[in-house]
Parts: C-alpha cells; structure tokens; sequence
C-alpha cells in the first residue's frame, strides 16, 4: 500500500509544482507580449533595412509612373525607419518597469515559496519509508488510493516501523494499542470469548476396544492481546501463522473488563468490542466478507500467507510507539517500567494470566466439564452402572488423563497475593463445590446435601481426621469419582422408573 500511496502524493506534488508554473509564467505574459513587440522591431530594424538597401534607386519616371507604389512604400519604411530607435527605447522602459512590477506580484504572491516548498516535498516524499514520513494516516491513505480507484492492500512496502517516542506517561492509555492475532474470522465487530461462543472440544477413548466421544465446553471467558506490536510465538503458543490481527486502541476498552494489564498478555474478561477505530488486517481476497462482518470497523487486506510482521509497523503508522514483545513483557526496560507505573494509576493488575485467578476458574470450569462429560458418556453408553464397573475401565480411561480433571474439582488457589482476588474468584474463595454442583445439576445428575458436604470436607482440608475417615482407602480423585457416579447412576435409575 505505502508505494502505491508514495506515488500518489508524489504525482500530486509533480502536478501541483506545474500548476504554480503555469502561474508564475501567467504573471510574466504582459512582460512577455511587450518583449515579442521589441524583437519584432528589433528585426525590422535588422533584416527590413538590408532589404531595401540592395534595391536599385528609383528614377524620376519610375518614381511618378512606372513604379510608383513601390517607391511610396519605400519613403513610408524609410520615414517609419527613422522613428524605430526611439520607438524601441521607450520599449524597454516600459519592459523594465513591467519586469519589476510582475517580479514584485510573484514575490508577494507566495509562488516561489511555494515552488521551493514543493521542491523539498518531493526530496522527501521519494526518501520517505512509510506512511509517517508522508504524514498520512492508514485511514487517509486508503481513501487516497480508493478515490483512484485503486485497492489498499499491505504488502512488503508496508513492514517498516516508524520511529515514535514514548507518550505512555503523557498520554496513557492512549499511548497504547491491543493487538490480537487470531485464525478464526472475527464477527459482529467483537471479540468473543470460547465460553460467549458456545465452543465445545470432542475428545475419543477406546474402551474394550471400542471408540467412544464425549464433547465439554471450553469455559475460556478471557481475551488475550499484547501491546503495541503483535504476540510472540514461544513454548506454551505459537502465532506465526495466524491469518487475522486486530489492532483495538486500549483506551477504549474498559477498565473494568481488564482482568491484567501486562505487555505481553493483556486479557480482558469477556469478549472486547470492537470500535469504529479499530482496524482487522486480513487477507486480500476476504476484505468484502470481513467488512460485511464487521460494520464500522476498518478492514485491510495484505498479500502473503498469514498476517506476520505487519501490527508493529500499520500501529506505528496509527500514531502508537512500535514495541518488541517478548514471552514475559517488552525488551525495552525503560518502555516496560512506565507500563507498569500506568497499570499502576490506572488501578490495574500486572499479573500474568497464568498467575492470576481468572486462569485457575478457567482451567477449573474446563476440567470440571470434563470429567462430567466423560462420566455422562460412561452412563448414558451403559458402560457403567456402577462403582465396580467404573473400576473396571478405570485403566483404560487413565489414558484420556481423566484423573486430572476430576482432582480440578478440589484444588487449591496458588495466588497468594490477597490484592489480586476478587469477589468472581471461584477457587480462590473455595466456591468449587457450589460451581460444581450447579453444573452437575444442569447435567442432569444432581449432587444431594451428603455429597456436597463430603466434597466441601474434602476441599477443605483433604489430610484431615474427617476427610480421610469419609474416603477410607480411597484416594480423593477415586473418592470424588464416585461420588460422581453413584449421582450419575441415581439419576438414570429414577429416569428409568419414571418412563416405566
């Protein structure tokens, strides 16, 4: 798009150097006439005298008879002759005087100004990089190359950064721009969460040899962007080949839908939406869907395979300070400790996602979907119909790791720091059994007051006298397991003498 747009305001400054000339040379034409008027008689007077003087001289015949036209010509050209020299310096008074007057209205006209201003535009303009060294925005200049009837599309031109100070302490939040990279088309001008999409994960286990599904919520209520320059790939996520990112200006998202505010892995709770000044950069061919998705939001193809390397230079473009985010924050140290002093006045946390509560609900509402629906799935396949069943397979489920889910349902929080627990926080205020039980009875497979009592017991302090007493030899993820079954087992066996 940049060398499209370069060419433009090129042309456009070419034309409008031309202009001025045209201009400036129509303030030169009364000059110009009076000067077409001295060398018209400065030719006269060089060329029309040789002409006569190699003519014979008349005779008195040839005078009066003969050839007496001729000779009134040649006493008329002889008499005007004479009067040419003075002629021709009132001439050039009157063309000095022109000169000084049409170089006075050019001067005061602004014109050679301009014509300089023009000259330096045009230096700059062919040593320009980016859309920042043109002074235009993304915005501007898509309607630049749209009003031409030519399509904006990114393509390498458009992967240069340009340079911007830091105005996080100034500006704030202002200062600051979400990025999200998704492969997921965005809709409806948001970005919504797994859980506000209904997104459900379907997962097999082979089981006396024969392959059974069960499908559970992805409970994930958060949205995660980085900021200022697009999410680095590492170990635990890898965003190389994503084919849309979205740039979403951070101030105009609430600071009570950010959960934590941290260069890296900004996340809200809930879905982010998006506003008119936001932009999604997708691929060339998909701009028309991705607009008709998302009324009012900028949309921008790019030419490529995915949409790597372009949010740092497009929000540099924005007005925004390009950073480099890596795994844990910025690489700028300066950048970073201001970022922190800003969450700080802002009264936002700078806890990473995976420290927060937020990531333990989730990996618990995730977990515990889980096990409900492989224990769902166990009875509603008639698979089990009771402990000892249960025990049988219990090998062969182990393989679909369901004993982590299950001890989910009774785990602990890890964070430790009271500041970052809030009233919504599920494990961290020991909510696990009352979510639990709420989830279990919208599975169809209520859990009655003994059971949730002997969960809470065990939540609680599972190393305890009463805890241990309560579970026997069991283990606590067998206890909770049959717990869970025998609900499980209940239920369908009061379905079944319902329909009978």
């Amino acid at each position: 798009m940049f060398k499209d747009v370069q060419q433009l305001k090129l042309k456009e400054a070419l034309d409008t150097y031309e202009q001025l000339k045209l201009k400036k040379e129509a303030m030169l034409d009364d000059v110009r006439a009076l000067q077409n008027k001295l060398w018209d008689m400065e030719f006269r007077m060089q060329c029309g005298v040789n002409d006569y003087r190699g003519k014979k001289k008349f005779s008195v015949w040839e005078r009066l008879i003969s050839k007496r036209k001729a000779y009134r010509e040649y006493q008329s050209f002889l008499a005007e002759l004479k009067t040419l020299p003075e002629k021709m310096a009132i001439l050039s008074s009157e063309i000095e005087i022109a000169e000084m007057q049409a170089t006075d209205a050019i001067e005061k006209s602004g014109i050679l100004q301009d014509l300089k201003d023009i000259e330096e535009l045009s230096y700059e303009i062919e040593r320009a990089t980016t859309l920042g060294n043109l002074k235009i925005t993304p915005a501007e200049a898509v309607k630049l190359l749209e009003d031409n009837e030519i399509v904006p599309v990114l393509d390498e031109s458009d992967c240069v950064v340009f340079d911007r100070p830091r105005e996080y302490e100034n500006k704030g939040k202002a200062a600051l721009c979400a990025v999200h990279k998704m492969d997921i088309m965005p809709t409806k001008s948001r970005l919504t969460t797994l859980r506000e999409a209904g997104v459900k994960q379907t997962e097999k286990v082979t089981l006396d040899g024969k392959e059974y599904e069960y499908s559970f919520l992805l409970e994930r209520n958060t949205i995660h962007v980085s900021l200022n320059d697009e999410v680095s790939s590492h170990m635990y996520g890898n965003w190389e080949n994503c084919h849309y990112t979205v740039l979403q200006p951070f101030v105009e998202i609430p600071n009570e839908n950010i959960g934590a505010m941290v260069p890296n892995d900004t996340y809200t709770r809930g879905g982010i939406d998006l506003t008119e000044n936001a932009w999604i950069l997708c691929p060339e061919n998909e701009v028309e869907t991705v607009k008709q998705l998302n009324p009012h939001v900028h949309v921008l193809g790019y030419k490529g395979e995915n949409s790597k390397g372009l949010a740092a230079p497009f929000l540099s473009q924005l007005g925004y300070r390009a950073e480099h985010v890596g795994q844990w924050g910025w690489a700028d140290f300066e950048s970073q400790q201001q970022i922190f002093g800003l969450a700080e006045r802002e009264n936002l946390s700078i806890v990473q996602h995976s420290y927060s509560t937020d990531f333990e609900d989730e990996e618990f509402n995730i977990f515990t979907n889980k096990a409900i629906a492989i224990i769902k799935m166990l009875i509603d396949k008639g698979l089990v119909q009771s402990v000892a069943d249960f025990e049988r397979l219990k090998s062969q489920l182990i393989k679909s790791q369901y004993d982590f889910p299950v001890s989910s349902i009774i785990s602990h929080t890890k964070v430790n720091d009271l500041k970052l627990i809030d009233d919504t926080a599920i494990v961290a205020n020991r909510r696990n059994v009352q979510i639990f039980a709420e989830k279990m009875q919208h599975a169809g497979m209520p859990l009655n007051q003994d059971e949730q009592l002997a969960l809470q017991v065990q939540l609680e302090d599972s190393s305890s006298a009463v805890a241990c007493e309560m579970r026997g030899n069991s283990n606590v993820s067998d206890f909770v397991t049959h717990i869970m079954l025998n609900s499980a087992i209940r239920s369908r066996t009061m379905q079944t003498e319902n329909v009978m």
